[in-house]
């Protein structure tokens, strides 16, 4: 059962990785995506956001949504700075689990992947949860 639920978890975190990895050109995100919708963060910062079916476990049928932030380079490429998923509360266990084995914690509810000097963050909001990623060289 341990190892059915990790490749679940391992499964849905390579979605995340496979759909929008940090420091990807926006063209190459959006290229592989069936339809998103786009908008403008408060900061100015542009954004896209798809929904994807999910069926768990812990939380049944749901709707998982990713946000993918972009900044754009002085050559006016447009890259993934950071991005967030928001599901069930009920799959944060499923995170943790997944970032404790794989990554170094660095603060309360925090996980660098030192080798690619991602930040992981998770917190619980309103039965929300949301997964942020973003490059972090200092922690």
């Amino acid at each position: 059962m341990k190892k059915l639920l990790t490749i679940l978890i391992f499964s849905s975190i390579s979605f995340l990785n496979v759909q929008a990895q940090i420091f990807q050109k926006k063209e190459e995100i959006i290229k592989d995506l069936e339809s998103y919708e786009s908008g403008v963060a408060d900061d100015g910062s542009e954004y896209i956001y798809f929904d994807k079916e999910f069926n768990t476990k812990s939380s049944g049928e749901y709707t998982r949504r990713k946000v993918i932030y972009f900044v754009e380079l002085d050559d006016g490429t447009k890259i993934c700075n950071m991005w967030k998923i928001l599901e069930p509360s009920s799959e944060t266990n499923s995170f943790v689990s997944y970032f404790k084995d794989n990554f170094v914690e660095v603060d309360y509810m925090q996980w660098k992947d030192y080798e690619t000097e991602i930040l992981y963050a998770v917190k619980v909001d309103e039965k929300v949860c949301i997964v942020t990623a973003v490059y972090n060289n200092t922690k």
